[in-house]
């Protein structure tokens, strides 16, 4: 439920930025020129988290790698408000909050397997398949529930996408969206992610499920 809970919360922060961040640019720091330069730096500075991964899990456990990315990607998201005075600054803030989601989402995958093992040590059954096609229904409630709060901030904010120049109200919305809602998704998560401790009790789970297997094998060839 931990996890499921984080995975609904960052899919709504992650929605909420992707959409958003066109709206930023335009009407807050009023360059759109920049935009599609970010757009490609969120794509591809996550692989260096990706790739850093496995060497820094050898040190850190999955949910502390998973925290440190909340910190990372915070800072980025701080950045990126005080950006409307420097490009460079966007930049910047931009591949930040892309390293720092990066060890999130990857974290957030490699945690699955390690939670359908938990599942069959406490269930005595594997069934990896039903707890997939949840966590990928949450994804997809958490993007809807993103273009809810998107719509309802929006219209909050008077934003009319008919006018060139908005007013000050819907610039205050795009930024309450893509920093302030940015910063709640992500506290929240870093919050869960304090009650998660599948990291600290795998080892035993591991072990009595390799056992579990091993003296149901012995018993079917017997």
């Amino acid at each position: 439920m931990i996890y499921l809970t984080i995975q609904f919360v960052m899919f709504i922060g992650i929605t909420t930025m992707s959409t958003t961040l066109a709206y930023y640019f335009k009407y807050v720091i009023g360059n759109m020129n920049i935009l599609s330069v970010a757009l490609s730096i969120m794509s591809l500075v996550p692989v260096v988290a990706i790739l850093s991964s496995p060497a820094i899990n050898k040190k850190l456990i999955k949910r502390n790698i998973a925290l440190c990315g909340c910190g990372i990607q915070a800072v980025g998201v701080i950045l990126l408000l005080l950006s409307r005075i420097n490009v460079a600054l966007a930049y910047v803030s931009i591949a930040i909050i892309a390293f720092g989601l990066g060890y999130r989402q990857t974290m957030s995958w490699s945690m699955q397997p390690d939670i359908f093992d938990h599942i069959e040590w406490k269930s005595g059954r594997s069934m990896a398949g039903v707890p997939t096609a949840i966590v990928s229904y949450i994804g997809k409630i958490g993007n809807s529930v993103a273009a809810v709060i998107i719509g309802m901030i929006l219209a909050w904010g008077h934003y009319d996408g008919a006018l060139a120049a908005q007013p000050e109200s819907a610039k205050t919305a795009i930024i309450i969206l893509i920093v302030g809602l940015q910063l709640a998704s992500i506290g929240v998560c870093a919050i869960l992610l304090k009650f998660y401790n599948v990291d600290k009790i795998y080892p035993q789970i591991k072990a009595e499920i390799d056992t579990r297997r091993a003296t149901a094998s012995e018993q079917i060839e017997a």
